[in-house]
């Protein structure tokens, strides 16, 4: 299972509070996708979400980044590139 958390730093927040998407480069490295599903901020506006990949996530090396969407209070906030590998 891969853990990815954070925490948008955007104030206010708004109501209801923003959805964050974590994305990951598809395997030809042009495109990015979704994993899992869009989750709620905390009132903190911290984020974790758990993704099961299965065995096809062992051994590899992921690109991934946040994304909340635009809000009338905000535009849309994209995380720096992380880059890690699964062991």
């Amino acid at each position: 299972r891969l853990r990815f958390s954070g925490k948008l730093s955007v104030k206010p927040l708004g109501s209801p509070r923003p959805l964050v998407v974590i994305q990951t480069r598809t395997r030809n490295g042009k495109h990015w996708q979704a994993v899992g599903t869009a989750i709620r901020v905390q009132p903190s506006g911290a984020y974790s979400v758990v993704y099961d990949g299965g065995r096809n996530v062992i051994g590899g090396t992921f690109s991934f980044r946040t994304v909340a969407n635009a809000t009338s209070l905000f535009s849309t906030a994209i995380s720096p590139i992380r880059r890690k590998a699964v062991r």
